[in-house]
């Protein structure tokens, strides 16, 4: 799926989409049932590393997706193939860390999670540093990386897995 999107999702619906998704960095990963018309909605963009945050246009129920617009733009979204999230969704759950957390974060050059500790938060740059588990630091901004709490990790792996990340793949 170059570009993550796969056509047009056209339905109209006014109702309530009811296929389940998941909702990734650090907001619960229970599946989440609806989303309306008009809605905010934030897409992971893997390739800036990044949430941008759309409109829902339309919603198709049958192919389980929305048509977001974003910018003047529309893209096709899957409730379940994409990493989204409402508006906001994942504020809570940046508020919640502390240091000494552990986590796991999405890294898209490398496609890969890994796991770590948080080991600092300067709240004036909105950074937290994170000493991972093979040796390596570095600060992510919470609010626009991929991330969940460690004793999520497993959904973590397998929503990224599922992410396109054009010829950015690479080991560390």
């Amino acid at each position: 799926r170059p570009g993550g999107g796969s056509g047009h999702c056209s339905g109209h619906s006014a109702r309530e989409a009811h296929s389940p998704r998941s909702s990734l960095s650090g907001s619960s990963l229970a599946p989440k049932m609806a989303v309306e018309l008009g809605a905010r909605v934030e897409l992971y963009v893997a390739k800036d590393d990044t949430f941008r945050v759309g409109a829902v246009q339309a919603v198709d129920e049958q192919r389980a997706c929305m048509a977001v617009g974003f910018s003047g733009n529309q893209r096709e979204v899957h409730f379940v193939a994409d990493v989204w999230r409402r508006e906001g969704e994942g504020e809570d759950a940046v508020a919640a860390v502390r240091v000494g957390a552990r986590v796991s974060v999405y890294w898209p050059r490398e496609g890969a999670c890994f796991a770590g500790e948080i080991a600092s938060h300067d709240s004036a740059r909105r950074l937290w540093l994170i000493n991972y588990d093979d040796g390596d630091s570095s600060f992510h901004d919470l609010h626009t990386s991929l991330w969940a709490p460690a004793a999520w990790a497993a959904e973590l792996e397998q929503q990224a897995g599922r992410l396109y990340v054009p010829s950015l793949a690479r080991k560390r």
